[in-house]
């Protein structure tokens, strides 16, 4: 159940199980969300987040946001090893692809798409050019600025990745 304030201060009680299938999905969208938030890139905690949008997808398979999680879930399994198949870069890259096509949010599809190139591709210089170009579209998105540092770290530039990493810490 879901307890809104209404008019006047009265609650008012709502189940989300009688709610509409595209509200339903957006919370288990949400639910996805908080536990990659709160658990990382652990194994077990990553397999229970791409079930939950996979449920959300079923649901409604417009929700954009899914779609860019889903494939950073993907990317995250292929670039740590627990899945390095090429099967699970194809995933990721037909949820990045499924996201573009529903019109996700700009700045985070550039976001993700660095990380496709950082993860998936390896492709350092692209993703760089995809990073830098979040950072600009978000100047204070720590995420951005710390993702741009990654690349820079892994490219060898010491100093922009150290710069970078203070700067999102500051964020």
């Amino acid at each position: 159940p879901v307890q809104a304030m209404g008019e006047g201060g009265s609650r008012t009680m709502f189940l989300l199980d009688a709610a509409s299938p595209r509200l339903r999905a957006y919370d288990l969208f949400l639910q996805a969300q908080r536990q990659h938030d709160d658990r990382g890139l652990v194994s077990d905690s990553m397999a229970e987040v791409e079930a939950l949008l996979q449920d959300a997808l079923r649901l409604d398979p417009r929700l954009a946001r899914a779609h860019l999680l889903l494939c950073e879930l993907h990317l995250a399994n292929y670039f740590v090893g627990y899945d390095p198949s090429a099967a699970r870069l194809r995933r990721a890259e037909t949820s990045l692809a499924a996201a573009e096509a529903l019109g996700a949010e700009a700045t985070e599809l550039m976001r993700m798409r660095g990380f496709f190139l950082y993860w998936g591709r390896r492709d350092n210089a692209a993703a760089a050019r995809a990073f830098e170009h979040a950072v600009r579209a978000m100047p204070n998105s720590a995420d951005a600025i710390y993702n741009l540092a990654l690349v820079h770290r892994r490219s060898g530039r010491w100093a922009k990745a150290v710069a970078g990493f203070a700067r999102a810490q500051e964020l």
